[in-house]
């Protein structure tokens, strides 16, 4: 027999209604703006995160910066000279950090919110990182007299390199951490490795397999799924497909030279790149789909990379 609606109730269940139809509304606001595009960059002795939605071709909107000579707490002062050319910012560890090399001889951990330097070591024409479990960083070392190999870091011992390998103009480095596969770009190869004696104080890698690049000189290397890598070269861009081993034309970057960074965006579909364009280094940002320039003034500019920014 149906209950009586006493006028508790009647307040319990207009309550609940409202909760369902502002959550309702809350979903289709949050639906119809999505969260705006943050894009890191960096160059010179700055990283910078830019409000891409808010940017314009001729006005940047710096939503945060990070510069080694003004703005760097916690940095040691015998590094701010191998910080004059940060080439690589990636975010980590839920995009609460940034995890940036420099060619000039450095890798380092930023904290976001507190612009903290967590970690630094020295790393001969770095120019680019990755985080590993247990603490560790495969960092990739171009050509140098103390570089051409990809090393092994660890954030537990300062400047110390734990293992390296040798690879010839090493420039990326990716971790996959569903294959437990760390993947590395080269002048003319991409390699596959596993991780060995991860657990002891002398951990190694395992080299599994290694692939012929059909582009020359690599320059970049970001996943775009779990399985699908991007990689750049002074010819242009290609995808590679783990599984099946296969190279293919990456078609909007297929015959673009020099690009330094590219970062395919698979949920939206979007492309953020740069391009050399003044010798090494540029000062855009370009994005595809739709297109978009921002101009980066006073500032030699070499990697873009997307990022999940909330600071206030």
């Amino acid at each position: 027999m149906p209950q009586k609606i006493t006028g508790n109730m009647k307040q319990i269940v207009i309550l609940l209604a409202l909760t369902l139809l502002a959550g309702c509304q809350t979903n289709r606001k949050a639906a119809g703006n999505p969260a705006p595009l943050h894009i890191a960059i960096c160059g010179d002795d700055k990283i910078q995160i830019l409000n891409a939605d808010a940017s314009t071709d001729d006005h940047p909107a710096v939503a945060w910066q990070w510069q080694a000579t003004t703005d760097a707490p916690g940095l040691p002062p015998e590094f701010i000279p191998h910080l004059q050319s940060i080439d690589d910012c990636k975010p980590v560890n839920n995009h609460t950090q940034i995890l940036a090399t420099s060619s000039s001889g450095c890798v380092l951990l930023i904290d976001i919110s507190t612009r903290l330097t967590l970690y630094a070591a020295h790393a001969p024409n770095a120019h680019s990182a990755d985080l590993l479990p247990r603490g560790r960083i495969a960092v990739a070392l171009s050509t140098h007299p103390q570089g051409n190999r990809l090393a092994i870091y660890s954030l537990h011992q300062p400047d110390t390199i734990l293992y390296s390998d040798t690879l010839y103009s090493a420039h990326g480095a990716v971790w996959n951490p569903q294959l437990q596969r760390l993947y590395a770009l080269g002048y003319d190869q991409l390699r596959e490795y596993a991780l060995q004696d991860w657990d002891t104080p002398h951990p190694s890698l395992r080299l599994l397999r290694r692939w012929p690049l059909p582009l020359e000189s690599g320059h970049d290397l970001t996943p775009i799924t779990d399985h699908t890598l991007l990689i750049t070269g002074h010819q242009g861009a290609a995808t590679f497909h783990i599984p099946t081993a296969a190279f293919r034309p990456y078609p909007p970057l297929a015959s673009t030279p020099d690009v330094k960074s590219a970062n395919h965006l698979p949920a939206t579909g979007r492309l953020i790149y740069t391009v050399a364009e003044e010798s090494w280094w540029t000062d855009h940002v370009y994005l595809h789909n739709p297109p978009q320039r921002i101009t980066i003034p006073n500032l030699k500019l070499y990697k873009a990379r997307p990022i999940n920014f909330n600071h206030n």
